[in-house]
């Protein structure tokens, strides 16, 4: 057992600064100082190695919760572990601590944070806990750092580094794997830290970058297609992702009132678009579209980060990239307007809807904010003229809530309705026996003929209490590839028609949701995000977008 004495401890660090620039130790509060004796309270535990057996020859290291390893004075207690992997800590002083280990070999690492002995306790047993690879932070340095005489340093620990000739980055090594408090810059005549970054997730084996230096906070989001999370098995490209927040995920009063500061990247530093479609700070609510390049299938280790606390920063978000028609989106309505007459189309495409009716009249649903309509044939949203498919494939999906059956009800139309005919157009709706159903036609005059091609599903949508999503695929090349989807699963049930013989689908009459164009088969209940693309979607893409977006959401993991 080795008690380090203040001034023994000043020159084992700085000796190590001199040999490395990065080295590794504990975290945060602080030890009175003095020589422990067998009297005093002891820390004691067991480290496994990585190789899942006990550790022996690891250096275990005892210190306060809130250790500076720039200034700190304080004695702090070491220890090899037996072969039996085992460790015993004296402590002079009840308080909160923290354990970092390496072996002297392998040069794994752990680090616990957080251990408390309460007054009155004469000692406590640590749960048994595993050395791993380390990993990395790097990080992004403010102009406004000095360094020349500035170091960079995780509080709770003797990782520290000088910032002496780097550049407008600096990279931590040897870190272990864990949740950081924060790293903090400063310097040897300075005693006030400045924190550049809060709560940092050091995966093993892993580089972290940290490159907004002007926001305090950041988090990691992992993404799980496994079969554990949103059961994804291919690669999604182009895919917006619906982030939720709320009070138990996220501290409202750390970012700016209006989200203004929050800001995305992917692992490797790149900026991801997003859209902020709602934030409440009253109600500690806020829904985000934050557009990946790639979904992995059957992934979970993915992640983006999200920051935030930079009160001297502008919003950024915008829609159009999110919903870029470049990816297929030709219009995308959030419907989560609670005043005025605008139905904002979030695409690039600028489609905007009037609210019609008693619209807007808000209720909740899985993605946030929704429109109720409760009085058919004058509550719908009305987009103009707009979104003639031609000859192009065609993709729409909409969330439903029903409150009436065994009518015909139009979800998605640009129709006027009828029997078939040359401008018949199309229709998205549930149907007489509540299937859902769509209709593409470009000609014929009775159901089946060359030009009328429709599709209905397998599975009927009869409750009124649930939310559903509802999806439309069709692949112009071949019946086979045309596919109807409730919930993101496959229910594609009855085709007539062939869809190789729809030609050029153009009319004059309004795209509208809710109802069709003369105000027949008009919706009664709640609608949430309608959207119209000019591709087909995959099934993985149908899936993913049902399970990130549903009440509980199966994507992401916090």
């Amino acid at each position: 057992m080795t008690l380090f004495t203040r001034h023994k401890y000043r020159q084992y660090l700085f000796g190590l600064l001199l040999t490395a620039t990065c080295f590794f130790q504990h975290c945060n509060t602080q030890l009175a100082g003095g020589t422990s004796t067998t009297d005093n309270p002891k820390i004691v535990g067991t480290i496994i190695g990585d190789d899942h057996q006990v550790a022996p020859n690891t250096q275990v290291i005892l210190l306060p919760e809130n250790f500076n390893p720039l200034h700190d004075n304080t004695d702090i207690v070491i220890d090899t572990t037996d072969n039996h992997g085992r460790y015993e800590l004296p402590v002079s002083h009840h308080g909160v601590f923290n354990i970092q280990a390496m072996h002297l070999v392998k040069k794994t690492r752990l680090l616990i944070q957080g251990i408390t002995i309460p007054a009155g306790e004469d000692s406590i047993k640590i749960a048994d806990a595993a050395l791993n690879t380390t990993g990395f932070i790097k990080v992004e340095l403010p102009d406004s750092i000095n360094r020349t005489y500035g170091y960079l340093y995780i509080p709770g620990t003797t990782i520290i580094k000088s910032l002496a000739g780097t550049g407008t980055h600096v990279l931590l090594d040897s870190v272990p794997a864990a949740n950081l408090p924060s790293v903090c810059y400063e310097t040897k005549d300075i005693s006030e830290p400045t924190v550049l970054r809060y709560n940092i997730e050091v995966l093993s084996g892993d580089t972290t970058i940290e490159s907004m230096p002007f926001w305090k906070y950041s988090h990691r989001i992992s993404f799980n297609t496994t079969s554990s999370g949103a059961a994804i098995n291919g690669n999604v490209l182009n895919f917006p992702v619906l982030i939720r927040l709320s009070s138990s995920n996220f501290h409202f009063g750390e970012a700016q009132q209006h989200g203004e500061d929050i800001r995305f990247t992917k692992s490797d530093n790149r900026a991801l678009p997003y859209e902020i479609e709602r934030w409440n700070g009253t109600v500690q609510q806020a829904e985000i579209w934050v557009k990946i390049d790639t979904v992995h299938g059957n992934d979970s280790t993915q992640s983006i980060i999200m920051y935030w606390g930079n009160p001297n920063i502008s919003a950024s978000t915008n829609s159009m990239p999110v919903f870029d028609s470049s990816d297929g989106f030709k219009g995308v309505w959030h419907l989560s307007e609670t005043s005025g007459s605008v139905a904002v189309d979030a695409s690039n495409n600028s489609f905007s809807g009037t609210y019609n009716g008693g619209l807007p009249q808000n209720e909740s649903c899985p993605s946030g904010i929704c429109q109720k309509v409760t009085k058919p044939d004058s509550d719908y949203v009305d987009m103009g003229d707009v979104l003639n498919p031609g000859i192009k494939n065609i993709s729409m999906g909409i969330w439903v809530k029903r409150a009436s059956l065994g009518t015909q009800q139009a979800l998605i139309s640009k129709t006027i309705g009828n029997g078939p005919s040359a401008t018949y157009g199309f229709l998205f709706s549930i149907d007489l026996l509540n299937f859902p159903h769509f209709y593409l036609i470009s000609g014929g005059s009775q159901w089946g003929d060359n030009g009328a091609f429709d599709v209905s599903g397998n599975l009927t949508v009869t409750d009124s209490s649930e939310w559903h999503y509802l999806f439309v695929s069709i692949d112009r090349s071949d019946n086979n590839n045309c596919k109807l989807y409730v919930d993101g699963i496959e229910r594609t049930g009855t085709i007539r028609g062939d869809i190789s013989s729809v030609t050029d689908v153009v009319n004059t009459c309004h795209l509208r949701v809710g109802t069709e164009y003369d105000n027949n088969y008009s919706f009664r209940g709640s609608l949430a995000e309608p959207n119209i693309a000019f591709v087909t979607r995959s099934a993985d893409w149908v899936k993913l977008s049902f399970m990130n977006q549903k009440d509980k959401d199966a994507l992401l993991k916090w």
